[in-house]
């Protein structure tokens, strides 16, 4: 795994070197093996290397084409590079190494943009293109690994992580107070927005092509929730259990030592089962587990799969102790606020497992692909109600019923509901409704911005961009494909900085874009029958793994003790001082104390508890201190 980072000049005017090493020392965490970069005519291309395949000096990057005239900077692995290898030598390509990088730089040569239908994996890319003079980026399918950029029309910006934009002396951290709604409203962004004002990402499965007249940025790959696999379900466990099992496989290949995320779920679970199946002789296995009781520990479930498949566990305890400094520094890895506590242990866990090994596996995208979530069955059964209301009485009537509904229900299930509503799985309010619903949540924050800010947010405009009616058969699988677009990259945007933080590549096999495919195929009866949640899942599992896991139905999703924790830390000068009324106040982005009112409520705490570090961090331009920091307890 790496960082990329460069810079495109369309007058032709010479790139600082000085400028792109500066975005390369931001970037170190992510490659702390290796450094590169290339400068020609108007480019400048810059690259850190956490040497994975091929860790010798043959894998540097930038990397060339053996005539000079086509470079890449590439993150991520392919996990089909030696097949692809093969077909490339079959046609006469000669290589110079044995990386998967130079497979995608000589498929580009071969094949020019259309090479990217061709890759399995995870990945984040530019290459210059010195004869037609443009720039080939592009995002893998499901977005598991990240591309930024700033384009100003005179020059294009691109990294890794926002901050290595803000290196760049003509980018500076305004922010986006729409998108700003949306964060509050979601816990994240959706859409190529950002928290920053002129910062877009390219979405998962988007590909980019920039050149000196401009850029054409397109969509290569979507998922098709059609339900058109009709064939008995013991065929589509077989087919499912095979596709699994190389996608471990597969996730597997590596030049240095790989472990497993083992938190004692399903999900994790069935990944290192197969892992073990695959792997030469001992296989590390790494759980993050509270001392606050059973309510948030899982660890004996971990152990339990660990005895049943002969892994090598290690515990890893996470408590409050450095809570406070690991925030600070976390929060400046994540470039913006992001959702729920977890990512503190998710961290630890990493930083752990990092000592032992070099890539480690993990069960990511269980719940999103294999219907895991209690409100998936929460929303489906308000679906239904919403449908039978649909139509009743005259427009104003109907959604005059619907808000009453709303209002009752919005209570205990307000993320729910809302998020059902902004899917496009019924038909939307009128604008003025829509405003009416983003003024409302504007209010209970006490956020301040105008009509403009309000309706440019991604959450008024951006929604599904009506993919969901067209791409999905059923009301699950509007759902479904809603959280595949929307909040499963917002989870792997945790995955990505909590791992690169502490330079360990993190990978996720179930969200091999075959598998997702194959599911998108399934039916939503096969999927969830009476409400069974990761049914298919759990077949596949049940040759594995011990009926403790496969039965278990008490989902946790690192339940951290946040409340505890801040109640133990509540004479911590620096904590008390974040969550104060005067520094909450003091950005000018609230017009009262967003936590009066909400005393005890962990989600907002811990919302307004990011949204401030990042105000500090970003905003008010300490992010370059925190950049030189030590980070507390090292990798």
């Amino acid at each position: 795994m790496c960082g990329i980072a460069g810079i495109f000049r369309r007058d032709g005017a010479a790139v600082d070197d000085a400028e792109v090493a500066r975005m390369l020392r931001v970037l170190v965490h992510r490659g702390p093996d290796d450094e590169g970069i290339y400068l020609a005519e108007g480019i400048g291309l810059g690259h850190r290397r956490l040497s994975i395949i091929d860790v010798s000096a043959a894998g540097h990057q930038p990397m060339p084409n053996a005539a000079g005239t086509t470079w890449i900077t590439y993150n991520g692995e392919l996990y089909n590079h030696r097949e692809l290898r093969l077909e490339l030598e079959r046609s006469g390509c000669r290589f110079r190494s044995q990386s998967d990088t130079e497979v995608i730089l000589q498929s580009y040569e071969r094949l020019g943009t259309d090479c990217i239908h061709q890759f399995n994996g995870m990945f984040a890319f530019a290459i210059w293109d010195a004869q037609r003079r443009s720039l080939f980026c592009a995002r893998d399918r499901i977005g598991i690994k990240p591309f930024y950029y700033v384009d100003d029309g005179r020059q294009f910006v691109f990294a890794s992580e926002v901050k290595a934009l803000l290196a760049v002396a003509a980018v500076s951290a305004e922010p986006d107070v729409g998108s700003l709604l949306d964060y509050l409203t979601f816990a994240y962004v959706r859409g190529e927005r950002t928290l920053f004002r002129r910062v877009r990402k390219l979405l998962p499965g988007e590909m980019l092509v920039v050149c000196e007249r401009g850029s054409a940025r397109s969509l290569y790959w979507d998922a098709a929730f059609d339900e058109s696999d009709k064939r008995p379900e013991p065929e589509i466990v077989e087919e499912l259990t095979t596709l699994m099992d190389d996608a471990v496989r597969r996730q597997l290949q590596a030049d240095v030592p790989v472990g497993t995320h083992l938190s004692g779920g399903l999900d994790s679970s069935l990944v290192t089962g197969l892992a073990m199946r695959h792997h030469p002789g001992r296989l590390f296995s790494f759980n993050g587990r509270f001392a606050e009781g059973p309510d948030y520990d899982e660890s004996r479930y971990a152990r339990a799969v660990a005895r049943h498949v002969n892994a090598e566990l290690m515990d890893v305890l996470v408590d409050e102790k450095n809570f406070v400094p690991h925030m600070a520094h976390l929060v400046w890895h994540m470039d913006e606020p992001t959702a729920g506590p977890g990512l503190y242990p998710q961290f630890m866990v990493c930083r752990a497992a990092r000592t032992h090994v070099k890539v480690a596996l993990g069960g990511q995208g269980g719940d999103e692909i294999f219907v895991g979530y209690p409100r998936h069955r929460d929303d489906l059964c308000m679906g239904l109600v919403l449908s039978a209301l649909r139509g009743w009485g005259n427009a104003g009537s109907g959604y005059a019923v619907r808000d009453a509904l709303i209002n009752v229900v919005r209570r205990g299930q307000e993320r729910s509901v809302l998020s059902l509503l902004f899917r496009g799985l019924e038909p939307l309010p009128s604008p003025r409704a829509i405003r009416h619903l983003l003024q409302r949540s504007a209010a209970s924050w006490g956020l301040v911005l105008d009509d403009a800010e309000m309706l440019s947010s991604p959450f008024a405009s951006g929604l599904d961009g009506g993919r969901t009616s067209e791409k999905s058969k059923s009301l699950l699988s509007g759902l479904l494909y809603h959280d595949l677009k929307h909040y499963l990259p917002s989870l792997l945007h945790v995955e990505d900085r909590t791992s690169m933080a502490v330079s360990l590549e993190s990978r996720v096999p179930l969200l091999d874009h075959r598998i997702v495919e194959f599911m998108a195929r399934v039916p939503s009866v096969v999927k969830f029958p009476a409400f069974r949640f990761k049914h298919l899942l759990r077949q596949v599992a049940t040759p594995i793994l011990p009926e403790l896991i496969t039965q278990r139905n008490d989902k946790k999703g690192f339940p951290t003790p946040l409340m505890l924790w801040l109640r133990r830390l509540r004479s911590d000068r620096t904590l008390t001082d974040l969550l104060s009324a005067r520094s909450l106040q003091r950005t000018g982005l609230f017009r009262r104390d967003p936590l009066v009112g909400h005393e005890g409520d962990m989600w907002r705490t811990w919302t307004v508890l990011n949204l401030e570090l990042w105000c500090r961090v970003f905003l008010e331009g300490s992010w370059a201190a925190a950049e030189t920091c030590v980070h507390p307890g090292g990798p």
